[in-house]
């Protein structure tokens, strides 16, 4: 799978304090079409040699209590398109299969934001949010602020917080609705035309 994935250079990690006591580690790293629109996100990130999940395949592994990530590529497991390595087939947790384009991206299917499930940090620091809202539940933890620069636009909206991105995407994963591209839709669109 390392030969297909987005490979980047170097990263940056977390605080010492934070990775030492994180059950998981997962890559934000965001790929936007030449628009500048985000549609996809990298499930699958290279850095260094070493293959790291985003954030939402690592939220979706720890919270499902897995020990790992499988990745069936062409070339890999017996699996060949037309005798080529083509890419990333699926990716898998447990027993849930995530359909990939074959960098091992993953297309969104975005909902309009509407804020409900946002809460506010002086509302948590002063305790004084509702904690049924988060018992049991996923919670990513993200920023808004335009001066912090984790706004990103999708299909639907100009600007949204990275961190919604990778909630989208982890719904995606948990829900089990997905967005998918056949590998033969491009034969099909140029035969149409």
């Amino acid at each position: 799978p390392g030969l297909f994935v987005p490979t980047f250079s170097g990263g940056t990690s977390s605080l010492p304090a934070l990775t030492e006591r994180a059950a998981g580690n997962g890559s934000v790293n965001w790929l936007p079409s030449s628009d500048q629109i985000v549609r996809r996100v990298p499930l699958l990130v290279s850095t260094g040699g070493a293959l790291y999940p985003s954030l939402s395949l690592e939220a979706a592994r720890v919270g499902m209590g897995e020990s790992t990530v499988f990745v069936r590529s062409s070339g890999g497991s017996g699996v060949l398109a037309f005798g080529q390595r083509t890419g990333i087939e699926s990716l898998r947790v447990g027993s849930v299969v995530l359909p990939s384009d074959s960098s091992g991206q993953m297309w969104l299917h975005f909902s309009e934001r509407d804020g409900q499930h946002d809460i506010p940090a002086y509302r948590v620091l002063e305790g004084t949010f509702e904690k049924s809202k988060v018992e049991g539940r996923f919670v990513l933890i993200g920023v808004s602020a335009p001066g912090l620069l984790d706004l990103r636009a999708t299909p639907l909206q100009s600007a949204v917080p990275g961190v919604v991105v990778h909630a989208q995407a982890l719904e995606q994963i948990l829900s089990g609705r997905y967005l998918s591209r056949p590998a033969f839709a491009l034969g099909m669109e140029l035969l149409f035309l």
